[in-house]
């Protein structure tokens, strides 16, 4: 990944280097990319932000018309 995203997401400043680096200001979206490295999952493709992982859903499964009932009732078997 681009040494900015993590110069911004270890706190590492990079003044020193380029007048460029006053104006990046760490933000969620920038430091997302090494974060999502540094959790354990694939990386964006090179110099891109994109969004993290995110906790599962069963809304898809609502939308299939599963019974959320008789699924709870699975799981708390299993």
């Amino acid at each position: 990944m681009p040494e900015f995203f993590a110069a911004i997401r270890s706190g590492h400043e990079l003044k020193s280097l380029s007048a460029l680096y006053e104006y990046l200001g760490a933000s969620l979206v920038l430091t997302m990319p090494s974060a999502v490295v540094l959790g354990g999952w694939p990386g964006f493709q090179w110099g891109q932000t994109g969004v993290g992982p995110s906790f599962p859903s069963l809304d898809s499964l609502v939308r299939l018309g599963v019974n959320l009932d008789r699924l709870e009732a699975v799981m708390n078997a299993l």
